[in-house]
C-alpha cells in the first residue's frame, strides 16, 4: 500500500503576509516549546519539515536584520511635466552668406574641397586658407 502524505497548512492561502508571518511565528514558536524534535512536531502537525525549517531561518534572519517593511504599492507614476520654453531668433552669421548649393573648390594641392548648403564666407576663407598652408 502506498504511503500518502497529507500536508497540513498554518491558514487560508489568501492570507495577508502580515498574518502569514505571525501565524508561522507561531508555529515555530509552539515547535520550540513542544520539547520534540522537529521532524516529530512536523508529522504530528502535517507539515513539511523543509517549511517549517525555511520560516524558522527566514524568521531568524528578518528577527536579525530588523521588522520587515509593510508592503506598500509604488506611487502613481508623475501626470505630465511641462517646462517653460522660450523660442529665439537664429542669429545672422557674422559674414556674408553663399546660397544653398554645391561648392567646389580645387586647391593648388589638387585636394578638393566641396562644400553644401548655406556657408559663411570668412569661415570658408579660412578653412582654404589653413588647407593651402597645410604641408600635408
Amino acid at each position: 500500500m502506498a504511503k500518502t502524505r497529507t500536508r497540513a497548512t498554518v491558514g487560508p492561502a489568501s492570507s495577508s503576509p502580515t498574518a502569514r508571518w505571525a501565524q508561522w511565528r507561531a508555529v515555530v514558536a509552539a515547535c520550540q516549546r513542544s520539547g520534540l524534535s522537529q521532524a516529530e512536531f512536523c508529522r504530528r502537525r502535517g507539515i513539511a519539515p523543509g517549511t517549517l525549517a525555511f520560516w524558522k531561518y527566514t524568521l531568524k534572519h528578518a528577527a536579525a536584520v530588523g521588522p520587515r517593511p509593510a508592503a506598500t504599492p509604488p506611487p502613481p507614476p508623475p501626470g505630465p511635466t511641462f517646462l517653460p520654453v522660450r523660442v529665439v531668433p537664429t542669429p545672422a552669421p557674422p559674414g556674408p552668406l553663399i546660397e544653398a548649393g554645391l561648392i567646389e573648390i580645387v586647391l593648388a594641392t589638387e585636394r578638393v574641397v566641396r562644400v553644401r548648403g548655406r556657408v559663411d564666407l570668412t569661415w570658408l576663407g579660412q578653412l582654404v586658407g589653413a588647407l593651402e598652408s597645410s604641408p600635408c
